[in-house]
């Protein structure tokens, strides 16, 4: 229970940290990439403002939110979508986190669809420093359109949802949470595993949000990736997740609009 829970006072105190750079400072590459069906992927770059998918919060550095099946942009794979994702890379000294929220629809009333959301945050110099050893966790939140309990795991046909950190110098050079074994607490949200490893100079943080839709389904969650330093022995954290989602969601509905 305690390994579980250990990220969650990490997580509250790097919901402060969602800022941009500094003025003058260049900022370290964001982006997502779609894909899932087999034939068609799409990057999408923050700030990019042109392509068949774009940064629809154009202006607001890590921040992207992408959508498909609005206005001129088409659908994916039959599926209407809306993504929105943030990062504080290159970090603090609290923790990094991705903010991720998704409203998904499946249009074919016959066919199960799959969507794959691969965010990718490069150039992270905190917590820590190089040596240092840091722990790796997934958390999902408001999970629904997946089934009771959700079918999530590394079987086929399973939705997944991965956090990777890689990075020059890191021991070892890549690790990844797992797809399978997610937990869930009394407050309905669900941990994956922990994974551990030494910091080298700076490293990158990739979230993988592979999702399958039933026929006419909709399928809605938020993600967070985080990395953090190992708690101090004997601190209760168990209370301290719900404060933050409801934080994390007011500050996402700023900016979101439904799909239409």
């Amino acid at each position: 229970m305690f390994r579980r829970k250990f990220l969650t006072a990490a997580i509250v105190a790097a919901v402060a940290c969602l800022g941009i750079p500094a003025s003058g400072q260049a900022a370290p590459a964001f982006s997502v990439t779609i894909s899932g069906d087999g034939t068609n992927t799409f990057l999408v770059n923050d700030e990019q403002t042109s392509g068949t998918y774009t940064d629809r919060d154009n202006g607001d550095l890590n921040d992207i939110r992408v959508s498909g099946g609005t206005g001129t942009r088409p659908l994916y794979n039959a599926i209407n979508f809306d993504l929105t994702t943030k990062t504080n890379n290159p970090g603090t000294t609290t923790g990094e986190v991705f903010a991720t929220t998704a409203h998904l629809i499946n249009t074919d009333l016959v066919n199960t669809r799959r969507i794959t959301f691969t965010i990718t945050a490069t150039e992270f110099t905190a917590p820590g420093q190089p040596g240092d050893v840091l722990n790796v966790q997934t958390i999902l939140t408001n999970l629904s359109g997946l089934g009771i309990p959700p079918n999530i795991g590394s079987g086929a046909g399973q939705s997944q949802f991965v956090t990777t950190v890689s990075g020059t110098g890191q021991t070892p050079s890549s690790v990844s949470t797992s797809a399978d074994g997610f937990t869930m607490n009394a407050a309905g949200q669900w941990f994956s595993d922990i994974k551990s490893f030494t910091r080298g100079s700076d490293y990158t943080m990739t979230l993988v949000l592979d999702v399958y839709v039933a026929a006419g389904g909709t399928v809605d969650f938020q993600a967070t990736s985080l990395v953090a330093a190992p708690a101090p022995a004997g601190l209760v954290l168990a209370a301290s997740a719900v404060p933050f989602f409801g934080l994390l969601r007011r500050r996402m509905r700023r900016t979101e609009t439904p799909v239409a």
